[in-house]
């Protein structure tokens, strides 16, 4: 689903919709179309019906309006202290970490804290090359590939969960949060899990 929607939003994101790449617009035609080739899946095939559903209450595209999260509610400023004091990942960094959790300065993210901000500001473009380099020479590197793909995605305004809730709802009735208000949610296309 991760793929899928990466894809996807890339997809937008360059303006591939003009022609008819998996855009709301046309999204359904397109991902049929695929979904007769070697990407024939169930998640190929719900995304093609997931793109097409319009919300009634907006006229939008469902996956216009879903809140893109999935949400998690551990205790950080806990787990970080407990690092710190006898894991194999002890480092001067939980220190940082802990300091930054504890104050508050990063309630949704340590990327918000005001040591984090400044940590990225001076490293990220050193941490792109790194993984451009490593990309290019055909070396692995998926840790610093995801960290830099994480950070990407954490400054966007919108990023790619909400077409994953999406058909998480269709597959599964798991439902999603919207944009414009508070609630759980199902979009019109029923249960989908019938097929």
């Amino acid at each position: 689903m991760n793929i899928i929607s990466s894809v996807f939003s890339n997809m937008l994101r360059q303006k591939l919709h003009k022609i008819d790449a998996f855009a709301f617009e046309t999204g359904s035609s397109s991902s049929d179309g695929w979904n007769k080739g070697r990407l024939n899946s169930y998640l190929i095939e719900i995304t093609a019906k997931v793109l097409a559903a319009d919300d009634p209450k907006t006229g939008k595209p469902v996956v216009d309006i879903i809140l893109d999260r999935a949400g998690q509610n551990l205790p950080m400023p806990t787990i970080a202290k407990i690092w710190r004091a006898g894991c194999i990942i002890r480092s001067q960094l939980l220190n940082t970490m802990a300091e930054a959790l504890d104050k508050g300065g990063a309630t949704t993210n340590l990327l918000m804290a005001p040591a984090f901000i400044a940590m990225m500001q001076q490293a990220h473009s050193s941490l792109r090359r790194i993984v451009a380099r490593a990309s290019e020479a055909g070396s692995p590197v998926p840790a610093l590939s995801s960290a830099l793909a994480y950070f990407d995605s954490y400054r966007k305004g919108r990023g790619t969960s909400n077409l994953i809730q999406a058909q998480r709802d269709f597959f599964g009735a798991h439902g999603f949060e919207r944009i414009d208000g508070p609630g759980v949610f199902h979009g019109p296309w029923g249960s989908g899990a019938a097929g």
